[in-house]
């Protein structure tokens, strides 16, 4: 959604444009009378995660766990970018 491992380096602009995005979003949920229903805010990967669990511990959903290695894969045929070990044991 954002661009590759190194479009963050300045944080700032990363928060500004985020910031924009939530507001975007916060007034359009204002308009069609919906912004009660959602919250936007940051967060942090284990806030996230630990949300998601509790949510799929509720409702009786588990997650398969990958347990060997994965192979590496190229997501840019123009450029040969490889990615190895992204998932490794």
């Amino acid at each position: 959604m954002w661009g590759d491992d190194f479009s963050h380096l300045d944080a700032s602009l990363t928060y500004d444009a985020v910031d924009k995005c939530i507001e975007a979003i916060e007034k359009l949920l204002e308009e069609r009378n919906q912004s009660s229903q959602y919250r936007l805010s940051f967060s942090s990967i284990d806030s996230y995660l630990s949300s998601v669990f509790e949510d799929a511990q509720q409702l009786g959903v588990e997650f398969k766990t990958q347990s060997n290695d994965l192979w590496g894969y190229n997501h840019d045929k123009q450029f040969f970018s490889y990615w190895t070990g992204y998932f490794s044991t």
